[in-house]
């Protein structure tokens, strides 16, 4: 007689089997993601936004903090919609008012308004 448990096993192993996706490739298609933002936010942008302020180019500033906001916000989203737990709700919350904020301060300086 089968094993009920033994039976559903085997149709797991033999569904991942034949499942194109690939875990290795997808974890370091995530170390990659995490490198390259790294290297955005922290290496690129944060220097890039210093620069802008001392320079007096504040709209490229808040432009520059708009970007950086939403992306922030996708990132607590996602580990919010994941974890469930509130600071991460908090953090996403603050991060998209941040990011229309910036936008919204951005619109109104070049535009003169």
């Amino acid at each position: 007689m089968n094993n009920p448990m033994e039976n559903k096993k085997e149709e797991l192993l033999e569904r991942s089997r034949k499942s194109s996706n690939d875990e290795g490739m997808e974890n370091a298609e995530r170390q990659g993601s995490k490198l390259g933002e790294f290297i955005a936010v922290e290496i690129i942008g944060l220097p890039l936004l210093i620069f802008c302020f001392f320079t007096g180019q504040i709209n490229t500033a808040l432009a520059l903090l708009s970007i950086a906001s939403a992306f922030s916000f996708g990132q607590t989203l996602k580990s919010y919609r994941f974890t469930k737990e509130w600071p991460y709700l908090v953090c996403t919350i603050f991060e998209a008012i941040f990011a229309v904020v910036f936008l919204i301060l951005f619109v109104v300086r070049v535009m003169g308004w």
